[in-house]
């Protein structure tokens, strides 16, 4: 918890500050985990607030505080997080205080929200090119998994793939990269020389020093520039 505020008569209010430019579920289910722990330890709750960065704010000079985050009022949208909550708490306390470890297939959702800190460990068992690196098939990549199918080689022949997907399943099995020279010889055709390459860089960060600067803008800078003739 960010923020306790004092609010009516013995009441308070909850304010978590996140470095997003609006409110995501995920910070919902957070808040109102908050909301519980506080009701269970006897603290009376008011409002449930997420402050996150303003989008439209633009920084001239110094950075205003009061400009550079909104405070949204979500209380009212807390039900339908907190629905099944203690059941929740009560499945994550009695995985915590196993010594086995829970059998949940992998997946999607090992990088949902966030990227799982154990993911190397859980997939540690899966090939190099197996199927959940397939182009744009994530969701085909599990159900080939539940059929016991993990590698790209051993993708059936029914099973339907697009144009880049097959073509990834013939270099897997060929052990060589797939070179369409003809399409590469007509693009080297339509280049005109001199030829220029550029490197560049991008960062994004809450604020920088920089004027005219808005909540995790996008800059670039380049890196080298080099000449072809």
């Amino acid at each position: 918890m960010d923020i306790l505020n004092p609010s009516a008569g013995e009441s308070w209010d909850i304010v978590e500050v996140k470095s997003t430019n609006d409110v995501k579920d995920e910070q919902l289910y957070d808040v109102a985990f908050q909301q519980h722990c506080c009701q269970l330890n006897g603290v009376k709750i008011n409002r449930c607030h997420i402050m996150h960065l303003n989008r439209e704010y633009v920084k001239h000079g110094d950075i205003d505080p009061r400009q550079l985050f909104v405070t949204e009022d979500v209380t009212d949208r807390l039900a339908e997080f907190s629905d099944g909550l203690e059941t929740r708490i009560t499945e994550m306390l009695s995985v915590i205080d196993s010594n086995e470890c829970p059998e949940t297939a992998i997946g999607r959702h090992c990088n949902a929200p966030y990227d799982c800190l154990l993911q190397q460990e859980c997939w540690k068992h899966l090939p190099e090119h197996n199927v959940m690196t397939l182009y744009s098939g994530k969701k085909l990549g599990e159900e080939l998994m539940a059929k016991g199918i993990l590698d790209i080689s051993n993708i059936p022949e029914e099973i339907k793939l697009n144009n880049k997907q097959h073509i990834q399943k013939k270099c897997v099995i060929c052990s060589q990269p797939h070179i369409d020279s003809a399409e590469i010889k007509s693009f080297l055709k339509g280049l005109k020389y001199p030829l220029y390459f550029m490197d560049f860089e991008t960062f994004a960060t809450a604020h920088t020093n920089l004027r005219r600067d808005q909540p995790v803008q996008e800059y670039s800078f380049p890196v080298f520039i080099a000449c072809h003739y």
